[in-house]
């Protein structure tokens, strides 16, 4: 019996259902006509508050995160559950605030959810939150497939937390903007750019494979508040939708128009998908600023409310044009600035179509650059975070004679990218004031084919993700390499890539090619763009493949989520797999596992070898600390130097509970399979789950009457003490369980004794409840896994 079987089993026993463990849903019917996934088009479905209660993760280094599916994509087609992703934008900056609505839905069982029809989902039990939360948000652009002339939207919403228990999510699921009022409507394009924590969302239309009646026209850059920021900046009315077509300055509209503001409006130069300094950044700024680049070689900015201005200055002599999206960090570097920004930059001596430098700058209040440095990419590159160290040679030489000629450069900006993608560098800073900024170079590409004039490539599998450490403006950078696929005679498979590890340095594998993945007509790259933590640590996804028993590669390559962690004193970078693709986690709400089956990587639609658009870019990272914790103070390797993460993922439940997953629709579908597949937002959260309640059980406590009991604050945390271990053996099983509901039910049945609650409030309210028991169960479930919640 499995030791989940057996909690169910003890809490059965006793008249308790088990415990909730993390926001998602199944529907309570089977089959691909069932599932639960909003509908695109419902007006009454644009506004669906939750709560998503993340379960935890253990990395390669013995590091626990939360994670969990926050938001699935509306269901636009009936031959599949739910959209598609393009680029997804998680705020840069992490606000102090109210929940920012009254109640949310919680539940713990499959079959309950916010899908409008009780025979898919039962509602769950109102929560309110009282006091202050940890605020964000996030966004991300859907897409349809085959049916109709193109569905199109952005949906987004809130993410709220409080200190008292990080590991519960407030999530406010929000339809924030759609190009047809239904399935015959195909108004516009949109690629969604970034959102702060107030609510701002910002994202690129055009009227690019629209196909209905009128449709936008040209260039357009929109925001949409999500939620009232003062006079004159009212949110959405989310009961209606929010149409963008050709009409929103009419009469005609169809569109939210006073939560929406249409800043560039039909111009013909190309632009980007957009970002912005926050609303809530503080130094001055009273406003959200969009920030921007397009095809005329212009950095945008909004220098007073819905009017842009436009400059080169960010790409001086030799340097011609930006190459993709533009990056925003909180953390600056020129002085009198609100934050730093970078893209990747071209020069007049390479391929036209190949980037060769970053250009960082800064901006002040108003978006306008203050300040602008270029870092071009050196010749080599050491790694020393490896041993023996490890040097790169980058090809920067550029044959005029020869067209066909390609040097390494910074890539991550071809195919749909610049219209729907995210920003290619990351900019970040450590915590000695150095800031940090990364890029991916691709590497030897005259392997594989290229064609500029189409835009088009493949075969493209080597690459190295760079980061440059800059001391103060105008110093010259220090570069490492952070993680790297290359070709190498001395390798077995003639390619080698970096080592990733476990906490004690121990190699347990390397990046691969991802070639190797097997994948039709998708050949690259293996590794995706980055983005950089609080402290400096650059994430990313990256294909890998495990070492045997005697140091040989498995042949069984994956992907996977990893973290390099910055190392300030030797200014290097260690790899630790945060979270592989395959894991399986128990849903705390459905109360069902599900399987995360697919990151993305990889374009192998317009530009194959290229990044997809719905891979990890530098905005899908947030930049505070998680829950307030004092960045001062942390480890690099500490999980709350990052404020939270967002990544597109699909994943299958297995509704029937019977140990397999097998999804409804794709390749290896089955239509008739009970367990349900969808894509979804997923969280990483930058935390493992509190020991509830920061000090109230005592290591060391006696029994008293017999039972074991909380024994009240002994001045160490609780997370450190192992509370699952309630009979205190120094072992977390079953007994403790019985232990502890027998000093539950005598604390029950003796109201009133003095000390009573020591018993067994396990939560510090003061009560003994049922309520106590589901923390109790959590703590035991995650203290069954070595190395979770100070347990042996």
């Amino acid at each position: 019996m499995s030791n989940r079987m057996k909690v169910a089993v003890l809490l059965a026993a006793v008249g308790f259902a088990a415990p909730a463990m993390a926001q998602d849903s199944v529907s309570a019917l089977t089959g691909l006509a069932n599932t639960d996934a909003l509908d695109a088009w419902s007006a009454s479905d644009q506004l669906k508050t939750y709560v998503v209660d993340m379960q935890t993760i253990t990395s390669s280094w013995g590091t626990n995160f939360g994670l969990a599916p926050i938001i699935k994509s509306s269901r636009s087609e009936a031959n599949f559950t739910n959209s598609l992703f393009s680029c997804q934008s998680l705020s840069n900056m992490t606000i102090t605030a109210p929940a920012p609505y009254a109640s949310y839905s919680r539940w713990s069982n499959p079959g309950f959810g916010v899908f409008p029809n009780a025979s898919i989902n039962a509602p769950g039990k109102p929560v309110v939150v009282s006091g202050s939360t940890f605020q964000m948000a996030t966004i991300f652009s859907e897409f349809g497939t085959t049916v109709g002339p193109g569905h199109n939207a952005v949906i987004g919403g809130f993410i709220n937390y409080q200190a008292s228990n990080p590991m519960r999510l407030y999530v406010s699921r929000m339809g924030i903007a759609i190009n047809g009022a239904n399935n015959t409507e195909s108004t516009a394009q949109i690629g969604t750019g970034a959102v702060d924590a107030s609510g701002n969302a910002l994202f690129r239309v055009d009227d690019n494979g629209a196909g209905t009646a009128n449709e936008i026209q040209l260039q357009n850059l929109i925001r949409v508040r999500m939620r009232t920021l003062g006079a004159g900046l009212l949110g959405r009315n989310t009961s209606i939708l929010n149409v963008l077509n050709n009409n929103i300055d009419t009469g005609l509209t169809q569109a939210d128009n006073p939560a929406l503001d249409w800043i560039l409006k039909r111009n013909a130069t190309t632009h980007n998908c957009p970002n912005a300094i926050p609303f809530e950044r503080g130094l001055g700024v009273t406003r959200s600023v969009l920030l921007d680049t397009n095809f005329g070689t212009n950095f945008v900015n909004e220098s007073s409310p819905l009017t842009l201005s436009s400059s080169v200055a960010h790409h001086p002599a030799p340097w011609v044009d930006q190459r993709g999206n533009t990056a925003y960090s909180q953390y600056t570097l020129f002085p009198g600035t609100v934050g730093t920004c970078a893209s990747v930059l071209k020069n007049t001596t390479t391929n036209p179509d190949v980037a060769q430098g970053i250009g960082i700058w800064g901006v002040d209040t108003n978006g306008n650059i203050s300040g602008t440095q270029q870092l071009t990419l050196p010749a080599s590159v050491t790694d020393t975070g490896v041993s023996p160290s490890y040097t790169i040679n980058f090809d920067n030489t550029y044959v005029a004679s020869d067209p066909s000629d390609i040097v390494d450069g910074f890539e991550g900006h071809r195919g749909t990218n610049a219209f729907r993608g995210g920003p290619q560098a990351a900019v970040g800073q450590d915590q000695n004031g150095n800031l940090i900024v990364s890029g991916l170079v691709f590497k030897d590409r005259s392997v594989g084919t290229y064609n500029a004039g189409s835009n088009t490539s493949k075969n493209w599998p080597y690459q190295v993700l760079t980061a440059a450490r800059i001391a103060s403006a105008g110093a010259q950078p220090q570069w490492q390499a952070v993680a790297w696929v290359l070709p190498d005679q001395s390798a077995p498979s003639g390619t080698k890539g970096k080592a990733f590890e476990d906490g004690n340095g121990v190699a347990l594998g390397e990046l691969r090619p991802f070639i190797e993945m097997g994948v039709a007509g998708a050949f690259g790259p293996s590794i995706s763009c980055p983005a950089i933590d609080s402290v400096g640590n650059v994430w990313f996804i990256a294909c890998y493949d495990r070492y045997d028993e005697v140091g040989n590669l498995r042949g069984n390559p994956n992907t996977g989520v990893f973290r390099g962690v910055y190392n300030p004193a030797a200014h290097n970078y260690r790899l630790e797999l945060v979270m592989p693709t395959g894991i399986v986690a128990h849903g705390v709400n459905s109360n069902r596992d599900y399987k995360i089956i697919f990151l993305s990587m990889v374009d192998s639609g317009s530009a194959p070898g290229g990044n997809s658009s719905s891979s990890l870019f530098s905005n899908n990272i947030n930049q505070s600390t998680w829950a307030g914790a004092n960045r001062a103070s942390l480890q690099t390797r500490d999980p709350r130097t990052m404020g939270g993460m967002v990544l597109y993922a699909s994943l299958i439940y297995d509704v029937n509970n019977d140990g397999t997953f097998t999804a409804l629709t794709g390749a290896q579908g089955d239509p008739n399979s009970p367990d349900q597949n969808y894509n979804a937002l997923i969280f990483i959260g930058g935390t493992a789950p509190p020991v509830i309640g920061p000090d109230c059980f005592n290591k060391t406590a006696p029994t008293q009457g017999g039972f074991f009991v909380a024994g009240g604050a002994d001045g160490t945390a609780d997370s450190t003490q192992c509370v699952g271990d309630w009979d205190r053996n120094g072992t977390v099983e079953p007994s403790d369980i019985a232990q502890y509901i027998q000093s539950w039910s005598f604390a029950v049945a003796n109201p009133g004794t003095p000390g009573i609650a020591l018993y067994a409030d396990i939560d510090c309210n003061g009560l003994v409840e049922p309520s106590d028991i589901a923390v109790f169960i959590q703590n035991w479930v995650g203290g069954t896994t070595p190395g979770n919640l100070g347990c042996p």
